[in-house]
Formats: structure tokens, sequence, C-alpha cells
């Protein structure tokens, strides 16, 4: 089974955007049959925004990214965070795969057995 770093722009709505991210995890375990990893959802939930706390989110981050097969870009945009995770795992030789052209909002309707 191959192991996916969801990467989600976070900071400009927070709890939209952790929901939104996690349907998109969803969708693409159901869709893909990928294993799919997205620390920084519980991460975010729970500790507040701070200089301190982003740096350690993302000493996690790049961690599970290290971890991970590929990096998959979702939810419409690529923020300044999902630009360092993506040129980590970059320079680790992970294959990216972009699927912010679909637009900000998860495929919640979307199913692999359309």
């Amino acid at each position: 089974m191959k192991s996916v770093y969801l990467c989600h722009p976070l900071s400009d709505d927070p709890i939209r955007n952790q929901l939104n991210a996690s349907r998109w995890g969803v969708w693409i375990a159901q869709t893909f049959g990928c294993a799919v990893s997205a620390d920084w959802i519980w991460l975010s939930q729970v500790l507040d925004e701070s200089p301190a706390n982003r740096k350690m989110g993302l000493a996690n981050d790049f961690e599970a990214i290290s971890r991970q097969d590929e990096l998959w870009t979702v939810g419409g945009k690529i923020s300044s965070g999902m630009v360092l995770e993506s040129a980590h795992a970059s320079s680790l030789g992970r294959p990216l795969r972009d699927l912010t052209y679909c637009g900000g909002r998860s495929p919640r309707g979307w199913s692999a057995q359309r």
C-alpha cells in the first residue's frame, strides 16, 4: 500500500481547513487505497499558533514526510507551509502529486466506484 503525506493550506481558516483536509484524506484513502498521513491536522487542533509551535509542527511534518512514499497537495492553493513541505519532499526524492487544480473543496461526493 502506498503511503501519502497530505499537504493542505491551514492558516487562513484553520477549523474549516482541518475538516476539508480530513475529507480529502478520506477520499484519497478510499479512492486510491493509500495510507494517508496528516499529523498537522490534530497538532493544529490542540496547539496555539506561535512561532515555537509552528517550528515544532514543521519538524514533525518533515519527519512524517520522510517516512511517506509521496506528497500530495490539495486544497485549491499552495500556502507558504506547503511550499516548505513540498521542497522537503523533493529534496528526499519523493514524488509530488498536485491536486490543487481540483479546487478548494474536498471531493466529498467523488467515488472511485463511479
